[in-house]
């Protein structure tokens, strides 16, 4: 610590300035010494001074620059001692003495001119930077503004980019205000300009001590007057001096003569300072082109001279959240008289997401988006008028734009942007082209709704879902509608999805607007009811489809003739709902209701509600018919905001296009359509699911009501969710063909057939009449000849071919049962598939339909006389009454391999052949003879042939059941090396249990399937349950086995029915779930088996298998004797 002497003689008055500085730099106290006269300095050390307490003369004032509390007190005793005046440059501290003064403001002093500076702006909140020993203002600034600033205390250089970085960039005001050193208030503004926080629009506002080293055009200073133009430190407390001296010269007008000196000057210093603070009084400065001008006083602020701020803007900063801008082209004009498609409803949800982050705390909470409405072309792109236009608004351009819906639009702003070197990401929410998808060549470009192309590619895999192969197809010759009709056929050739008009017929002119120039080519909708295709794709404009349907209504097609099926998001809205003014929809709605679109979602969800509800309560209408566009829009508006939260979160650039752009690509969210994220290899957005949906006619409302019914998941393991059935013409649920008509015409059109009630009532009646007769004659037929049980099996015993042929059964029979119960084609085919083979259900596994049909009822006629024939020559011995004629021991011989076969393995599809015979439950009007077979609509029922039919069938069921009944135990009887056998009295139970599933099959299932599957699992199940108790084989292990089989029948039914009434999904979850359910049946059974039932058969090695397939088809030996014994 080093000590200066200045002897200083003034009015007769000799001042002595002892001047205390630890900074090895001393203060330069030049200035002070040329303005006065006879100074003397000395150097020594606090230690010295201490010692030399005492010598110091009376007239001595200690100028304290230690800066260190403790040097500050030590002095302030000393002066107290030697009743001397003591000046520090530091906060007073109440230890002090009162010899102590300071040359430092009064900080509340100091606030309050800060105060009345903020209130003149009406600035309220911005970020205060502070140095440590200033943290002490936060609490009174806090007191006055109610916690709207915002607090950052940086110490160090290297602190300074982090902090603007991580804080600054995300706290996004307009407002500075630095109280920290001078050289880190300096980097502190760099980094503020380097940043682009610091423009046009902004203020900064610094103490004195901050705004040394600054010369930053705009800046304001709040310094304590005298001291405006003073640049260090030392310049400060050179001048407090000159200042304070000047005040103690001037307010001294004493004669010393009798007076001490040092109480004189503490006398004057007290009623100059205020509390010891000798700086009370503050100017306004502001820079202005490197100068320091002088605006007003702080106490009362008052403006004296003009203000110029950050930007060489004269317009004083706002109190606000920053502003960040951002467009959307949300016009009305078109370079030339191209039609407007007003469209701007469909950026309401823009709008709506962008408010949101202005009124909420969850994105971007202390910024604002600023959004222009640019009307550089909406559906129409000119270079030089798009040029001319977004040139004009350079500066409102913003970050980021949200484009038209139209391609070239889209790309044209996109090419304008990068001549104005304004590369900026470009959000759709509605533009749906192909073409826009390669990153490569758009690469500031994202969207949020789906692209078309892969919409229509996948409509071909929900039609192939749904089980259809056949359709026509329509679109407009349009560059996306093109694309889509080509994805369309491509996607077809690979799911055999046949496409039945001719593609040189197929496309309408994109030049076609109306119905009156689709008049010109008729033929093009002509082909689509030629085709014969009940299934129309249409891709083409709202207006055009409208105008389609009319003309197809015009040439004869009405009402359920076809299936309309809308391929892109949105159409089925802008074709059912219209506004104002549009076109009559009459003949549309007649003839396309209800109808099927594949559609992007749109309101979904909790967030999809709340979108819709705010645009509803501030613009009006129903969104979710009119607007989807809204809900796409709002996706787009809220990605870039996650994406600018992103940026301003990690302390980034966001006026950076590139970065930003990088940004949208990271973001993932839920939004108005469910989750949202862009893919990383191109320009669209990641499709989790479309939406299947049914528009129909709501008679309560007297409108279209479209509802969503199927969630369509491609890349899910659950690929078709079905919410609710589809509905068809007629309300009806079941699906219809793809053709409007048979291939082989019927003799009306198909639009008159109607579900005729009275045929349905009689083959209800006939099938419950042969049931009941069945079981009449299986218990007449059980009582007299088959009321026996097979003796137990107690003994173990080589395991024969017959033996093998009775476990065989039970799988043959397991496969039956899956062929007569609900459907399960649809959880998978190939179960079904080999459920028909084994119970040979003919009719399943080929078209057994029209003439088809009649040839195989030909051939049940002809085994039916074959088997009468036969089971009269065994019943009755013929083969040795007339054991010389030839023919009658050919066919006795015959039977051996015959009977089997035609009374027990064709026993299913014969019943089922004879009783389609009476299947006349579709009608073209109120009469009998107006219904016709269900298994060829050229044979009406009830007159001329099919009488005749009907006549030989109820025969053949009377011929053929009672024989085929009785004939069915045989064939054990006689098989010598069988050890298992049946019990009789099961195989008369099992034909009347085969007899009701076949019955149930043309009634019931016919009618509501689900009831169907609910009764078949219901009577299976208690089939099982009987079976188990009742043993029906004579070895334990076989019974149990059966009865497992039972019950993995109820399991398959079961579940097959839930998947009907949830409309048929087809997935693998299913196909697990149902081998899941066997697994488990078969492990219970492995387990109880090794429990209860142990092995009584066995196999020896070396056994021959040849005649494995020689006893399946034969009924062995001695066979007539055991019929005689029988019989008698």
């Amino acid at each position: 610590m080093l000590f200066k002497v200045m002897n200083i003689l003034t009015l007769g008055w000799c001042l002595n300035l002892l001047i205390v500085d630890n900074k090895e730099a001393k203060t330069n106290f030049d200035s002070l010494e040329d303005s006065y006269t006879n100074i003397y300095i000395e150097h020594k050390t606090l230690e010295e001074l201490l010692k030399l307490e005492y010598e110091i003369d009376r007239n001595t004032i200690i100028i304290d620059l230690s800066s260190n509390i403790q040097s500050h007190f030590l002095l302030s005793q000393l002066a107290s001692r030697q009743r001397i005046l003591h000046i520090i440059n530091d906060d007073f501290n109440n230890g002090y003495t009162s010899w102590t003064f300071t040359l430092k403001p009064n900080q509340g002093k100091y606030i309050n001119s800060l105060v009345n500076v903020c209130k003149k702006f009406n600035w309220n909140s911005g970020i205060v930077f502070l140095s440590y020993k200033n943290s002490g203002m936060q609490r009174k600034i806090n007191e006055i503004f109610d916690n709207d600033f915002h607090y950052i205390i940086v110490e160090r250089k290297t602190d300074i980019s982090q902090v603007i970085n991580r804080e600054v960039f995300r706290l996004g005001s307009y407002l500075y205000y630095l109280f920290t050193e001078s050289n880190i208030s300096e980097d502190i503004i760099q980094n503020l300009i380097r940043t682009n926080l610091l423009l046009k629009d902004s203020g900064i506002l610094l103490s004195q001590e901050s705004s040394y080293n600054t010369n930053f055009n705009g800046a304001l200073i709040l310094a304590s007057k005298g001291q405006e133009n003073t640049k260090s430190y030392e310049q400060e407390t050179v001048q407090s001096l000159k200042n304070l001296f000047s005040q103690i010269l001037g307010a001294q007008n004493f004669n010393n003569t009798g007076n001490d000196i040092n109480f004189i000057m503490k006398d004057i210093l007290m009623s100059i300072c205020e509390s010891h603070f000798c700086t009370n009084s503050f100017n306004l400065v502001n820079i202005q082109s490197g100068n320091r001008v002088i605006i007003g006083d702080s106490l009362p602020f008052s403006i004296k001279n003009s203000i110029i701020f950050p930007g060489n803007s004269s317009v004083i900063p706002e109190s606000r959240k920053k502003i960040i801008k951002v467009s959307i082209s949300n016009g009305s004009k078109n370079p030339t008289t191209a039609p407007m498609n007003n469209t701007y409803t469909n950026y309401y949800g823009c709008y709506t997401a962008i408010k949101q982050v202005n009124t909420g705390q969850d994105l971007i909470e202390n910024f604002m988006l600023s959004p222009t409405t640019f009307d550089c072309g909406q559906s129409e792109y000119n270079s030089t008028f798009m040029y001319n236009c977004f040139s004009k608004k350079f500066d409102d351009i913003g970050v980021m734009h949200f484009p038209s819906s139209f391609t070239p639009v889209v790309s044209g702003t996109m090419a304008t942007l990068s001549k104005l070197n304004h590369s900026i990401p470009l959000i759709a929410g509605m533009s749906n082209d192909d073409a826009l998808t390669i990153t490569q060549k758009y690469p500031f470009f994202s969207r949020t709704s789906f692209d078309y192309v892969y919409v229509a590619a996948q409509f071909v895999k929900v039609l192939y879902t749904l089980g259809w192969k056949n359709c026509a197809i329509l679109y407009q010759t349009k560059p996306l509608y093109t694309a889509m009709h080509n994805q369309f056929v491509e996607t077809a050739e690979k799911y055999n999805l046949k496409i039945l008009n001719r593609e040189s017929l197929r496309a309408i002119p994109g030049d076609v607007n109306s119905y009156e120039a689709l008049l010109n080519h008729t033929e093009i909708v002509q082909e689509v009811i030629n085709s014969n295709a009940r299934l129309l794709i249409m891709i083409m404009l709202a207006d055009i489809s409208i105008a389609t349907m009319d003309l197809l209504y015009d040439l004869g097609i009405r009402k359920g003739d076809l299936i309309v099926l809308w391929a892109a998001p949105a159409w089925i809205n802008a074709v059912y709902f219209p506004r104002p003014g549009g076109l009559d929809r009459t003949k549309t709605n007649e003839l396309s209701l209800p109808s099927i679109a594949l559609d992007q979602p749109s309101y979904t969800g909790e967030v999809g509600n709340w979108v819709e509800k705010q645009i509803a309560s501030t613009y009006g209408g129903n969104p979710s018919q009119s607007n989807l566009g809204s809900c796409w829009n709002y996706d787009a508006a809220r990605l870039g905001s996650y994406a600018l939260d992103f940026m301003i979160d990690r302390g980034l650039d966001y006026t950076n296009g590139t970065l930003l752009m990088e940004a949208v690509r990271k973001q993932i969210f839920t939004g108005c359509s469910g989750t949202v994220r862009i893919e990383p290899d191109t320009n669209n957005r990641f499709i989790n699911f479309l939406i299947l949906k049914n528009a129909l006619w709501n008679p309560a409302t007297n409108s279209v009501q479209v509802s969503d019914a199927a969630y369509w998941n491609p890349t899910g393991s659950d690929v078709l969710t079905i919410l609710q059935p589809l509905k068809y013409a007629g309300n009806t649920t079941i699906k219809p063909s793809d053709f409007r008509v048979e291939l082989n015409n019927c003799p009306f059109p198909e639009k008159e057939i109607r579900t005729f009630d009275k045929g349905r009532y009689l083959v209800f009646g006939i099938c419950i009449a042969v049931a009941v007769a069945t079981a009449g004659v299986t218990i007449v037929i059980w009582k007299k000849w088959w009321n026996i049980r097979a003796e137990d099996l107690k003994e173990r015993k080589e395991m024969s071919i017959e033996d093998f042929i009775m476990a065989a059964t039970i799988v043959i029979e397991f496969f039956q049962l899956l062929a007569m119960g609900p459907d399960i084609t649809p959880i998978n085919s190939l179960i079904s598939d080999i459920g028909k083979s084994f119970s040979l259900d003919f009719e399943s596994l080929i078209q057994v339909r029209n003439d088809v049909f009649w040839i195989f009822l030909d051939v049940v006629f002809g085994s039916i006389i074959l088997w009468v024939i036969l089971s009269v020559i065994v019943l009755f011995r013929l083969d040795e009454i007339f054991n010389r004629v030839a023919i009658i021991r050919y066919l006795n011989s015959l039977s051996d391999y015959l009977m089997p076969v035609l009374g027990n393995l064709l026993f299913i599809p014969f019943m089922s052949g004879l009783l389609d015979v009476f299947v006349c439950d579709k009608s073209i009007g109120d009469d009998f003879t107006q219904s016709f077979m269900y298994k060829d609509c050229n044979q009406f029922c009830w007159k001329n042939d099919h009488i005749i039919y009907a006549t030989f069938a109820f025969i053949g069921i009377i011929l053929y059941e009672p024989l085929a009944i009785f004939c069915r135990p045989l064939w054990q009887e006689f098989q010598p090396l069988a050890h298992v056998k049946y019990s009789p009295r099961h195989l008369m139970l099992k034909t009347i249990f085969q007899i009701t599933l076949i019955v149930m099959n043309k009634t019931v299932k016919r009618a509501q399937d689900i009831a169907h599957g609910a009764i078949f699992t219901f009577f299976v199940l208690v089939f099982a349950v009987f079976i188990h108790r009742d043993k029906p084989y004579n070895y334990p292990r076989f019974s149990w086995w059966l009865t497992l089989s039972l019950f993995g029948i109820v399991w398959e039914s079961f579940l097959t029915t839930i998947n009907i009434g949830i409309g048929n999904s087809d997935s693998l979850v299913w196909v697990a779930i149902l081998i899941a359910g066997w697994g488990i049946i078969g492990i219970i059974g492995l387990w109880v088996q090794k429990k209860k039932y142990p092995s009584l058969l066995f196999r020896s090695k070396g056994k021959d298998t040849s005649n494995l397939f020689k006893f399946a088809f034969t009924l062995g030996r001695r066979k007539s004797q055991a019929i005689s014994l029988k019989m008698s």
